[in-house]
């Protein structure tokens, strides 16, 4: 039986702006020894996400580079790491890219600087989050998925895939690479279904 043990560290934080992952905006890499405060990590077992939030100060001006914080940002963390198998020490690097949904400012007057501390989680929390029915508020009578790029439109044409609304409306082309164009494959379906909001749905009330 083969033992492994763990430990490694953080030697990559980079914060860009809300569409630099498709090739836009701008990113930085911010200084690990001199801007980065502190990091801190949370998982729920119920959930197949993880969350966390990242202190960075402005020591290196990092901010005026990004253009300003908006509290949109997507974090980078890369994790430079060793294992060790059988007392033999392999490396084991990994990217993960988070998605911030909330920044609080507070100034440090001591130093004169501004610190930020951005509250992210991984993209799937906020999939999961998600309420269709607030979202999807149209009732649906129509293909279950059509082709990707195709029948594209508003999320009340009846020509468009409820998958492909349900797609559109969680965001995921936000979850794409710089280099990657068309990410999710759609393969359209032959059967039609009749959505029904639930503020619609009539058996969810009583008449006399």
């Amino acid at each position: 039986m083969s033992n492994s043990a763990f430990k490694g560290g953080i030697s990559q934080v980079e914060i860009g702006t809300d569409n630099s992952v498709v090739g836009e905006g701008s990113s930085v890499v911010v200084d690990i020894n001199r801007d980065v405060l502190a990091v801190d990590f949370s998982e729920d077992m119920f959930r197949n996400s993880m969350s966390g939030v990242v202190a960075v100060a402005n020591v290196s001006g990092w901010d005026g580079e990004l253009g300003g914080v908006q509290g949109t940002e997507w974090v980078t963390i890369s994790f430079n790491a060793k294992q060790y198998v059988d007392g033999e020490e392999k490396p084991y690097s990994i990217t993960q890219r988070f998605k911030v949904y909330k920044v609080t400012e507070r100034a440090d007057e001591t130093n004169q600087l501004t610190v930020y501390v951005f509250h992210f989680t991984t993209y799937q929390f906020l999939i999961d989050s998600l309420k269709f029915e607030d979202h999807l508020s149209n009732r649906h009578i129509g293909p279950i998925s059509t082709q990707s790029g195709q029948n594209t439109g508003s999320l009340t044409n009846q020509d468009y895939g409820l998958v492909n609304k349900i797609f559109d409306v969680a965001g995921f082309e936000l979850d794409v690479g710089v280099q990657d164009e068309d990410p999710i494959d759609i393969e359209p379906t032959g059967n039609w279904i009749n959505y029904v909001p639930g503020y619609l749905d009539d058996t969810k009330h009583t008449r006399r």
